[in-house]
């Protein structure tokens, strides 16, 4: 493992040429004068006049293979399924590939930047466990980085499939004709060189990447049998002379991973190597492929299930060490030419304008809770790790808006029905899960609410069951919830901002509450506070929902705090330029 940061338990100070006022940082607790925020980081980037050149915050993404952190690896196509499928609309052999990397996609290269050396001094990935302790690296299937990938494993899998029709052919001719076999082998140490064409082939570079991907993931002990199974000059030879037999290599890497990887792998072990026999057998060259291609997913799932597992054993100790740690990486930054003035002045901003807080902590929750209320788009350069999180506490509050219109219109609905009778929490909480499962399978966000009449359905539905009506809805009754879904959630109607005001008050006494009740834990200690994530309607009532809401905003104010407060915010101002 990677050495530690060694951080000094009083952080260097620094020395920000902002306007100085005295401040009290003890006091009263809260102001309702909306808070100023900056643009982001990125936006720093002007060279000073008189001074040396300021820029934004280096790039914070994570690692290329893995930048895509979640619970699970959702809806994706595995690689040799992508393989498979573009690959049978038909492979041109005569296209010219010499532009393709002659690595394949997968090397021990792009695999060690996700080793736990590595890993440890990412600091996204460890900012990132202490909101989400069951995180998991996954292969970034998503987005334009995503797109790109597939398109270049494409490229290189259609490049291969030219290289190995052509092994093919060659094979075969010296199989009608072996007289035609080469007089000359390759001699030891001597690279493989090419044979068809004048090309450089691929297929030594893949034997080799195979050999060290297997090498470095597992002890010196099987060494031997790697180097003896994947000499690369040996196969090289063999297939110059047409003696390779393709099958039995995929056969003995079948086996060799089979002992070595977890049961649910040995499907995909089992259809690597019949898809390699039938190619061979069948002279197929995109069956062969698929073989190939499913060798460096099992390799890859080898080392991100290591990974992940390595993860699992370290987050607590990361996570207890997140202060320092996020200190010391914010201040080589910074020294770096990171400019965090704006954040500086953000913070200075807040309190000029806040009478009462006092204490900076408190400035900061409650800015970051309007910033939550009022929809804001545009944060201090600080809290970059922390944008895409707070943007979703955004849209959950936005949600519980929404779902207390939903609330609303089941209860007129059912006065219009004439039911006079209590509703049941678990009524509420099934309507709020079918409408939640109708946004999921349509992939609508907020402009859904244009369209209402699916959910007037589903309250409609649900005011049926509880009124214990097994009839079809009426069209009137349908006309009725969907009027007074409109008019619950069209923001210039005054029931909306009604839903909205109350809401947003109960959500600020729950953060008071939440930071009172976190003030002395530890990083550690935070982190299991959290209540697992929910997705907008998936929680049973607006209480819940703004407990959700509550405690991921105290957890993110109190864990900024503790690491900016030192290193910026309570740092000594020197006037003038």
């Amino acid at each position: 493992m990677s050495r530690n940061l060694q951080p000094s338990k009083s952080p260097p100070q620094i020395n920000l040429r902002v306007c100085a006022r005295k401040r009290n940082m003890h006091g009263s607790r809260r102001s309702s004068v909306d808070t100023c925020s900056t643009e982001a980081s990125s936006k720093h980037g002007s060279t000073e006049k008189g001074g040396k050149a300021r820029h934004s915050m280096p790039a914070l993404s994570s690692t290329s293979l893995a930048s895509q952190l979640s619970y699970s690896e959702g809806n994706r196509e595995h690689p040799a399924q992508e393989t498979r499928r573009l690959l049978t609309t038909g492979t041109d052999h005569a296209t010219d590939y010499s532009f393709v990397s002659l690595d394949p996609p997968i090397t021990q290269a792009v695999l060690s930047e996700i080793d736990i050396p590595r890993l440890e001094n990412d600091l996204v990935l460890r900012h990132h466990l202490n909101f989400d302790p069951k995180i998991e690296l996954r292969v970034n299937a998503q987005g334009p980085q995503g797109e790109d990938r597939r398109e270049r494993e494409l490229e290189y899998w259609q490049a291969m499939a030219t290289e190995i029709s052509s092994w093919l052919a060659h094979c075969q001719s010296i199989a009608a004709c072996p007289s035609s076999r080469p007089s000359s082998i390759l001699l030891p140490g001597l690279e493989a060189s090419s044979f068809h064409l004048g090309t450089i082939p691929r297929l030594p570079r893949l034997f080799g990447a195979v050999r060290d991907i297997l090498k470095h993931s597992l002890p010196s002990e099987e060494w031997p049998a790697i180097d003896a199974g994947l000499d690369v000059n040996f196969l090289m030879q063999q297939l110059e002379h047409g003696i390779c037999d393709f099958t039995a290599l995929g056969d003995w890497l079948g086996n060799f991973l089979r002992r070595l990887c977890s049961p649910t792998r040995d499907r995909l072990l089992h259809t690597m190597t019949s898809a390699i026999r039938l190619g061979v057998e069948n002279a197929e060259t995109d069956s062969i492929i698929r073989g190939l291609s499913a060798i460096f997913e099992i390799l890859q799932g080898m080392n991100l299930d290591a990974t992940n597992r390595s993860i699992r054993h370290m987050r607590l100790t990361w996570v207890e060490d997140i202060i320092v740690f996020e200190q010391n990486d914010f201040l080589r930054r910074i020294a770096d030419g990171w400019d965090v003035i704006g954040a500086r002045i953000w913070f200075e901003n807040l309190q000029e304008a806040d009478e009462e807080s006092g204490s900076g902590l408190w400035i900061l929750v409650k800015a970051l809770t309007d910033a939550v209320l009022f929809f804001h788009k545009h944060f201090s350069p600080t809290l970059i790790l922390d944008y895409t999180r707070l943007r979703t506490l955004q849209f959950d509050f936005q949600t519980l808006v929404y779902q207390a219109a939903c609330r609303r219109t089941l209860i007129e609905t059912l006065r219009s029905l004439g039911w006079t009778g209590e509703i049941l929490a678990k009524s509420y909480a099934h309507l709020f899960l079918r409408v939640a499962v109708l946004i999921s399978d349509q992939e609508m966000q907020y402009d859904y609410w244009q369209r209402r009449g699916p959910v007037a359905l589903e309250i409609v539905r649900t005011a049926y069951a509880i009124c214990s009506n097994s009839e079809l809805p009426t069209s009137k009754d349908l006309d009725f919830a969907e009027d007074c879904l409109s008019h619950c959630c069209d923001p210039k109607r005054p029931v909306f901002g009604d839903l909205r005001k109350s809401l947003a008050m109960a959500l600020k006494d729950k953060v008071d509450d939440e930071v009172c009740a976190i003030d002395d834990l530890t990083p550690v200690q935070l982190m299991r506070r959290l209540t697992p994530q929910k997705p907008g309607f998936a929680v049973q009532s607006e209480t819940e929902g703004l407990v959700h809401i509550a405690k991921r905003i105290s957890h993110i104010a109190e864990l900024h705090w503790r690491i900016w407060g030192p290193i910026l915010y309570e740092q000594p101002l020197q006037v003038g330029d």
